[in-house]
C-alpha cells in the first residue's frame, strides 16, 4: 500500500499535473490556479513527459488536453490508468477544444472524471479542480482509517496465534486423558477444540486479507490441467452439499490447455465460493460449477438457487466486513470473497458476481492458460524497458512550479 496514502494531507499538499501541447495554454492553467494555495504544478507539453513526470511525482490530479501530437490524451489517459495503484481515486479533468458530444463520452468511458471545453473560464476550472482534489483527500481518508483498523486487527490476529496454538495442544491433552466413562469432560473439551478450530479460521482469514493488501501474498505456481485442479474441489466439497441436502455438480470440458496455478490456492476459491452458495441455498436446491475455454482463458462459474443478492449490495461483495444477509453477521468476519479475489488476481484473472433477487446468485472467474501468462509477462517487460526517455523540445517545459 502506498505510504503516501496514509499520511494526512490537505490542499496545500496536492501537486497537479498540466498537460497541453500549446505553452499560452499552460501559462493560463498556472494563471488559473496559481493563487489557490496547491503543492506545485508540474507542466508537460507531450505524453512522455507527462508519463516521466507521472512516475516521478505522484501528482494528486492530472488536467490534460486530448489533442495532441504522437500520442494523444486517450494514450496518457491509459498510461495514468496502467500506472495508478488499484483502489486508489486520482482525478482526471480533460480541458479539450473538441466539444463534440463522441469525444466527452470517450473521455469518461477511459478514465476521465470530468470533462471541460476551451475556452475556459477561470472560475469554473478552479471549482472543478478543488472539488476533484477534495474527492481524493477524503478518499485518502477512508484508506487511511481502513489502514489503520486493518493494521491494528493484523496485529491482535498475530499476537492472538501463540496462546491459542497452547490451548489447542492443552484440549488435546485433555481429550487423551479424559476416559468414555466420562461423556460430560469429554464433551467440554470437544466444545473447546471446536471453538479454537473456529478462531484459527478467523485469525488465518485476517492474516491473509493483511497480506494480500500489503502486497505480501505469494503463490507457488506449477503447470497444471485445469480438470483435474476442478476435480479436487469436488472430491473435497461433494460431501458437505449431500450433508446438507444440496444438489452439486460440476461440468465443463475435460480437455483444456494447461493453466499455471497454485493449485492449493484455486481449491481455496472453490471452498470459499461454493462454501457461500452452500450457506444460502435452501435444502434440495442445487449449486452448479461449468466451466468453458474463452479465448486464452478458462472461465468458470458457480451458480446457486439461493435467496440472491440485491443490485444495490453488489456493490460492496468485495469489502472487507461486509456480509449481504443478516444472519451471517453473526458468523465469520465477512473475509471469503476479499481472500478469493485477492487469491485469483494474484493469478492474472478476473472475478465478477451476477445476481437476481429470488433466483440465485452465479459468480464467475477466470485464469489464463499457461502459454497466454507467459507471453503477458513478456509484453509487460518489454513496454517498461522500452518507455522511451524522450528529452524535452526546444521551447517545452517541464518543471515544477511552487504556488
Amino acid at each position: 500500500m502506498n505510504t503516501r496514502a496514509l499520511t494526512p494531507r490537505g490542499l496545500q499538499d496536492c501537486v497537479l499535473l498540466l498537460v497541453d501541447d500549446e505553452p499560452v495554454n499552460l501559462d493560463l492553467l498556472e494563471e488559473f490556479l496559481g493563487n489557490d494555495g496547491y503543492g506545485g504544478m508540474l507542466r508537460a507539453q507531450n505524453a512522455f513527459e507527462a508519463v516521466r513526470l507521472f512516475e516521478q511525482h505522484a501528482p494528486d490530479i492530472v488536467l490534460l488536453d486530448l489533442h495532441m501530437p504522437r500520442h494523444d490524451g486517450f494514450d496518457l489517459l491509459r498510461a495514468v490508468q496502467q500506472r495508478t495503484a488499484p483502489g486508489d481515486f486520482l482525478p482526471v479533468l480533460v480541458l479539450t477544444a473538441d466539444a463534440s458530444p463522441a469525444a466527452r463520452m470517450r473521455a469518461l468511458s477511459e478514465g476521465a472524471h470530468d470533462f471541460l471545453t476551451k475556452p475556459l473560464d477561470a472560475l469554473e476550472v478552479s471549482l472543478r479542480v478543488r472539488i476533484l482534489l477534495r474527492t481524493r483527500l477524503l478518499h485518502h481518508e477512508q484508506r487511511r482509517a481502513m489502514y489503520v483498523r486493518e493494521h491494528v486487527l493484523s496485529v491482535v490476529a498475530h499476537d492472538l496465534r501463540n496462546p491459542l496454538a497452547s490451548i489447542v495442544m492443552d484440549a488435546e491433552m485433555l481429550r487423551h486423558l479424559t476416559g468414555d466413562d466420562e461423556p460430560v469432560q469429554l464433551k467440554t473439551v470437544q466444545r473447546i477444540e471446536r471453538t479454537a478450530a473456529s478462531m484459527q479460521r478467523l485469525i488465518d482469514d485476517l492474516l491473509e486479507v493483511s497480506r494480500i493488501q500489503y502486497g505480501m501474498f505469494a503463490i507457488r505456481a506449477a503447470h497444471a490441467a485445469p480438470a483435474a485442479v476442478f476435480a479436487e474441489a469436488e472430491a473435497l466439497l461433494s460431501g458437505l452439499a449431500r450433508s446438507r441436502g444440496i444438489r452439486l455438480s460440476f461440468d465443463g470440458p475435460k480437455e483444456l490447455p494447461l493453466v499455471r496455478v497454485d493449485s492449493e490456492r484455486i481449491v481455496q476459491v472453490f471452498s470459499n465460493l461454493i462454501g457461500n452458495a452452500l450457506k444460502f441455498t435452501p435444502a434440495a436446491g442445487t449449486v452448479r460449477v461449468s466451466w468453458q475455454a474463452r479465448d486464452t482463458e478458462v472461465v468458470v462459474s458457480v451458480a446457486d438457487t439461493g435467496p440472491g443478492i440485491s443490485e444495490a449490495q453488489l456493490a460492496h461483495v468485495f469489502s472487507p466486513f461486509w456480509q449481504a444477509h443478516e444472519r451471517e453477521r453473526r458468523r465469520g468476519l465477512g473475509l471469503g470473497l476479499v481472500i478469493t479475489r485477492g487469491i485469483v488476481e494474484s493469478h492474472g484473472g478476473r472475478i465478477w458476481i451476477e445476481s437476481t433477487v429470488g433466483r440465485g446468485t452465479t459468480v464467475h472467474f477466470t485464469i489464463p492458460f499457461a502459454a497466454t501468462a507467459r507471453q503477458a509477462d513478456r509484453k509487460s517487460a518489454v513496454e517498461v524497458s522500452a518507455s522511451p526517455q524522450v528529452p524535452a523540445s526546444p521551447g517545452v517545459t517541464a518543471s515544477q512550479v511552487t504556488a
